[in-house]
């Protein structure tokens, strides 16, 4: 609409029946501001976290977009989450050079970090998760 302010949805699930964890599900809501011309995004949610073995717990996660168009063509985007509950700070970073090939399409370079860091209470005994990916891909514009 004709606000910079807007509304901020989050889900993210981690399944790995591999693990102890076997689960991972977060799941948010808040509100976020736009800056500097949508070039800029901040936001505040407020979340539900469930791990398998662990129990749940109530996160505050907040997340920053920045967008900046190098030229007419190219356009880098960082993307970040850090995740606070009582115990700790999990965070993932998401950062993409983006290509404009056409009007509908555009080819992609994505790196994703991600660090969860899983406490147990009764031994406190840390476990800290790390996982990096990097994804290359088209984007497809359908309006």
């Amino acid at each position: 609409l004709s606000t910079e302010n807007y509304g901020v949805f989050f889900h993210r699930t981690i399944y790995d029946d591999l693990s102890k964890y076997y689960y991972d599900i977060r799941t948010a809501a808040g509100l976020g501001r736009m800056f500097f011309k949508e070039k800029l995004e901040l936001d505040v949610s407020l979340g539900y976290h469930d791990v398998k073995s662990y129990g749940y717990e109530v996160d505050v996660i907040t997340s920053m977009r920045a967008n900046f168009k190098i030229n007419e063509h190219l356009t880098f985007i960082q993307r970040g989450y850090w995740f606070f509950d009582h115990e700790s700070i999990d965070n993932q970073l998401k950062t993409s050079l983006v290509y404009r090939l056409s009007d509908k399409m555009s080819f992609e370079v994505r790196h994703i970090f991600e660090k969860r860091r899983y406490e147990e209470d009764d031994k406190r005994v840390v476990t800290n998760l790390v996982s990096r990916s990097i994804t290359i891909g088209l984007i497809f514009d359908l309006n």
